[in-house]
């Protein structure tokens, strides 16, 4: 097919990625004889009646390629034709690494499962050409969760400390005025005398003097119990403990689970329109009754799969945008720290 070609152009060397997010499902049903039939050439074993279609799936894989980013974005380009007469299956899968040849080698080999190498009639090679889709389906599915993961712990080891700055109370603008005691003075114009001070004054500043000694230590949020030294001693911070670098790191991982879950939504359109290809084609007038037949439980359970897998991914569409709002929320929380900590220093 030659759309396959577009799903070819985002591979290579590239400085910086080119159309990475470009994704789709093309095909071409060539079954109603006489009429939409390919080319005939039986010496190849090619009828013309047969099924095209080429798709690309993305997964995310660990890597050792960059130290501080232990995960990379890898895609896969794919391309089948299923030839309903002569039973004859084509695949041409286009990645970056060897992971998907092995895989299917190690599937399609003498100690393979007999679902993938059986070729004996069209229902079994129609059955082998589906638990192929269904490998790669697989495979697009992978390692998402524990890619969340690592963003999750990276967020909360960048912006914890924001959580635990210990904020000053305000002064009350009213200034209690000290008590003071009462003090009775006798004077005279005429004659010196001494100045007498009452029992409750000398018992009120004995008291004060206590009181104050055996003040109990208040904390300055009530009802909130301080955190432990180990902790507050951490968490203590000053202007210069946080940088423009953090806002960077966290706008890298908003950047990042962006990129996923648009990635995810892509995965979830292929797979579901693939699904609906092959229930569409398999259930049309044009298709041979034999594998129809004999490949009903293959085909139900090829649907049923990839619900399963699109579920999934939905699922990781979830925990995708509570993150993001996760982390916009620390990153405004760390962008007004960071303003008040320098405007106060």
């Amino acid at each position: 097919m030659p759309t396959f070609l577009d799903f070819l152009f985002p591979f290579g060397r590239q400085a910086y990625q080119r159309d990475f997010h470009f994704s789709g499902f093309r095909h071409e049903t060539r079954l109603e004889p006489n009429i939409s039939q390919g080319l005939q050439l039986p010496q190849i074993q090619r009828s013309g009646r047969d099924i095209r279609m080429c798709y690309n799936l993305k997964s995310v894989e660990p890597s050792n390629s960059q130290p501080d980013w232990p995960w990379s974005i890898r895609q896969t380009a794919v391309y089948h034709s299923f030839d309903v007469q002569t039973k004859t299956s084509t695949w041409i899968i286009v990645k970056g690494s060897q992971l998907m040849k092995r895989r299917i080698e190690s599937a399609t080999g003498p100690g393979g499962l007999r679902a993938f190498r059986d070729f004996s009639n069209n229902s079994k090679s129609l059955a082998a050409s589906l638990s192929i889709h269904l490998m790669i389906a697989d495979w697009c599915a992978e390692n998402w969760r524990w890619y969340i993961s690592f963003l999750e712990e990276s967020l909360q080891d960048k912006t914890r400390r924001t959580l635990a700055v210990n904020v000053e109370s305000p002064q009350s603008p009213v200034q209690e005025k000290p008590f003071l005691a009462p003090t009775l003075t006798i004077s005279s114009t005429q004659h010196q005398k001494p100045t007498f001070r009452s029992r409750t004054s000398s018992f009120l500043q004995k008291y004060s003097s206590f009181a104050s000694s055996h003040k109990p230590k208040i904390p300055d949020h009530p009802g909130i119990p301080p955190g432990p030294p180990s902790l507050t001693n951490e968490m203590a911070l000053n202007p210069t403990d946080f940088q423009f670098v953090d806002l960077q790191r966290i706008q890298l991982f908003e950047d990042k689970s962006n990129e996923m879950l648009l990635i995810l939504e892509l995965n979830v359109n292929v797979l579901s329109e693939l699904k609906e290809y092959y229930q569409s084609v398999t259930t049309s007038e044009h298709w041979p009754d034999e594998p129809e037949i004999e490949c009903r439980t293959d085909i139900a359970h090829f649907k049923n799969r990839l619900t399963s897998i699109t579920k999934d991914l939905e699922m990781q569409q979830s925990r995708t945008k509570t993150l993001l709002r996760v982390i916009a929320d620390r990153k405004s929380l760390v962008r007004d720290q960071n303003s008040s900590l320098l405007l106060s220093s």
